[in-house]
């Protein structure tokens, strides 16, 4: 399971079947943190379209706060290839290194 807001990669212990079948149902707030989301909806965020998701507006690997007030509502395509792009430029970095110009490839 990939979380693009924490640049994070989980190793789900279970097959495609029953990740959807079991995973998905008996751990759902582990998995889609459906209780944020219903924090997010209930704060007046809208559902996102299929193209859209709900991302951090700065990223938790950035600094950014793992509140609903970091929560903006945008394309996923976009919201995937930039926070991808900046994960890719400072994951080797140290912990509380400043970083200045960062370039983002279209």
């Amino acid at each position: 399971m990939l979380k693009p807001g924490t640049g994070e990669a989980l190793e789900i212990p279970a097959t495609f079947m029953d990740f959807h079948n079991q995973e998905l149902i008996e751990y759902q707030d582990a998995v889609l943190a459906v209780q944020f989301y219903r924090e997010w909806e209930a704060s007046g965020g809208k559902s996102p379209a299929f193209d859209q998701c709900v991302g951090y507006q700065k990223p938790l690997f950035f600094g950014g706060s793992d509140t609903i007030q970091n929560l903006e509502l945008t394309d996923i395509d976009v919201y995937w290839s930039v926070v991808g792009q900046l994960l890719h430029k400072v994951r080797d970095i140290p912990e509380g290194t400043r970083v200045g110009n960062v370039r983002i490839k279209d």
